[in-house]
C-alpha cells in the first residue's frame, strides 16, 4: 500500500498530499482514484480488534510518525523506493 500512495523524487517524499509535485492514487482492485485519507490500524495476532494508528496524511507530513511506523512494520519493500535506508 505504500508504494501506491507514495513515491520518492530527488529524495522528496511524494504523496497525494505534496503541494509541489502531488501524486495520484489508484485502488489496485477497482482502478478507481483513491480519495480521502488511507487509515492504517495495528492488529496483533490474537486480539479481538484492532488499534487505529494513523493515515497516510500523517505519513506525509510528519516524519516521527513515518520513523515510528516503519519501525513496527517489518516491510522490506519501503526500501525499494528510498524511504529506508538499510
Amino acid at each position: 500500500m505504500i508504494k501506491i500512495l507514495f513515491s520518492t523524487f530527488n529524495t522528496i517524499l511524494r504523496s497525494r498530499y505534496h503541494n509541489e509535485f502531488p501524486i495520484s492514487s489508484k485502488n489496485p482492485l477497482t482502478n478507481n482514484a483513491i480519495v480521502g485519507e488511507v487509515e492504517f490500524y495495528s492488529y496483533k495476532a490474537g486480539d479481538s480488534h484492532a488499534a487505529y494508528f494513523g493515515s497516510d496524511f500523517n505519513y506525509a507530513n510528519q516524519k516521527a510518525f513515518r520513523d515510528k511506523f516503519i519501525s513496527l512494520t517489518n516491510e522490506k519493500s519501503l526500501c525499494n523506493i528510498g524511504l529506508r535506508e538499510e
